[in-house]
């Protein structure tokens, strides 16, 4: 079923609109997005039964299966969003922010039993590309990142499908002074900014607990 966008809420077209803008990146929020609308313009037209909304993630879940490529009822526009998204990932992967399997393993130095129980607790997580490829962000072995730290805000993000926990550490984030949590964690701070009645110069110090924050109220989003 297609919703007719125009008829939701003004508030409901926004949000969907920014998750149209961000579908490169995050085409599991965006295609949760396009479900949201047309449940909530079905819902208009049945008496509320009490129904419990599911979270973000089990919608996500619910609304599209992309591993191996499927795509489970999508429309014209879904599948076109779908297209776009896999070529940004292989985009990306060739830009080395994202890496094949063998690759991964051999950078991250452990084996393949290690890789499966860090993705069993949360701590790392994949994103799925072209032709059934689950790619890992190449941000876990970064050197110049601690590697506990970028686990630890992962586990943070809970059960999301993996393109929206990418979003999160790599899209500014307003609570974070305007940074991604991938720069607070490579030691970033925002620059200074003018501010206060007496115009003095105010820096506002980002640290881990802010970023933790930000990922667990993005999980709940």
């Amino acid at each position: 079923m297609q919703a007719d966008i125009g008829q939701l809420p003004a508030k409901k077209q926004q949000k969907f609109a920014q998750s149209i803008a961000l579908f490169a990146q995050g085409f599991d929020d965006a295609l949760a997005a396009v479900t949201d609308a047309a449940g909530e313009t079905a819902s208009a037209t049945k008496p509320e039964t009490g129904h419990r909304r599911r979270a973000p993630a089990q919608r996500a879940r619910s609304a599209v299966d992309i591993r191996a490529g499927r795509r489970v009822g999508t429309s014209s526009v879904e599948a076109e969003m779908f297209a776009e998204a896999m070529a940004a990932r292989a985009k990306l992967a060739k830009e080395g922010r994202l890496l094949e399997p063998a690759e991964f393993m051999r950078r991250a130095g452990v084996t393949r039993q290690a890789i499966n129980q860090r993705l069993k607790t949360g701590s790392l997580f994949t994103v799925d590309g072209p032709n059934g490829i689950s790619y890992y962000p190449a941000f876990f072995v970064d050197e110049s990142l601690d590697r506990r730290t970028v686990a630890r805000v992962s586990r943070a993000l809970k059960g999301l499908p993996g393109a929206s926990k990418w979003s999160f550490f790599t899209n500014p984030r307003r609570s974070l002074g305007g940074l991604t949590p991938l720069e607070v964690i490579g030691g970033k701070q925002p620059g200074r900014r003018q501010g206060g009645r007496n115009s003095i110069d105010q820096v506002e110090q980002i640290n881990l607990p802010m970023v933790l924050r930000a990922a667990a109220g993005y999980a709940e989003e």
